[in-house]
């Protein structure tokens, strides 16, 4: 195999050829569909903008060089994935990536831990001689979910218009319990009523539960989250959790 095209997040592993990958790359394909807009890095919701950084090629790590200390430390213990995950010595931390000011690059490099998940979890699976799942992790935005629970929940909205808005929401809070690897992004941007909590509890407390690893973005410091949502959510989160600072102002408008 070799990986070199520009729009594949394989494109930074050592290969042992020179030939230049193709349209037809069967590996590209697989993470990036033939059009580039598939795949399984489609399927994990990463933002358009995002979807072919990795770890050592993108323009944020160059402004978080302590952040990226940390996570170039924690990818490999992506390692463990394959492991029994009931094992103790298998467990994969999670990560909170936060700042008060926004557009320092949180949700960027949330979205290149799940490139590189996908990466390696692909890789993997091929030398283990197994299929790779089709879906390997998930992008949850917040911000998204809570407006169409807001949608669904109102008294004054169309019966197949909220029942659109319920169903999406459903499936996004599915995804989320259920993704192997999942980023919950921008956690705590705004206060949110008992029956949503209830709902992120469950997303949480499942993927605590199972092992499941989940990258946190947010505006707030993790502390905080005590008083947005409540103690017990809280203390899942902090639970099993490296705390990272985004230092500097916004770069929104300056990177692509």
């Amino acid at each position: 195999m070799c990986y070199c095209r520009k729009d594949c997040i394989l494109r930074d592993i050592p290969r042992k050829t020179e030939n230049t990958c193709g349209d037809y790359c069967p590996h590209r394909i697989a993470l990036h569909g033939m059009s580039g807009k598939g795949g399984r890095v489609n399927a994990s919701n990463v933002p358009d903008e995002y979807k072919n950084f990795t770890l050592t090629d993108n323009p944020i790590r160059a402004d978080q060089p302590k952040a990226y200390k940390v996570l170039d430390k924690y990818v490999e213990t992506f390692s463990r994935m394959l492991d029994a995950p009931e094992s103790p010595s298998s467990q994969i931390k999670n990560i909170y990536l936060w700042s008060r000011a926004k557009g320092t690059g949180k949700t960027a490099t949330a979205s290149i831990l799940v490139n590189e998940w996908i990466k390696r979890s692909y890789l993997m699976h091929l030398q283990a001689g197994l299929v790779a799942p089709e879906k390997m992790a998930y992008v949850l935005d917040m911000v998204e979910l809570q407006t169409l629970y807001n949608f669904h929940t109102r008294g004054n909205v169309a019966g197949s218009e909220a029942n659109d808005a319920f169903e999406k929401y459903s499936q996004m809070v599915t995804k989320a319990k259920d993704a192997d690897f999942l980023v919950i992004d921008d956690i705590g941007a705004r206060g949110s009523s008992e029956a949503f909590t209830t709902d992120l509890h469950w997303i949480v407390n499942h993927r605590y539960t199972k092992r499941k690893p989940t990258v946190y973005t947010s505006n707030v410091p993790m502390e905080e989250l005590e008083k947005i949502y409540d103690g017990k959510l809280y203390d899942r989160i902090r639970d099993l959790t490296i705390d990272i600072e985004f230092t500097g102002q916004s770069k929104r408008g300056g990177r692509k």
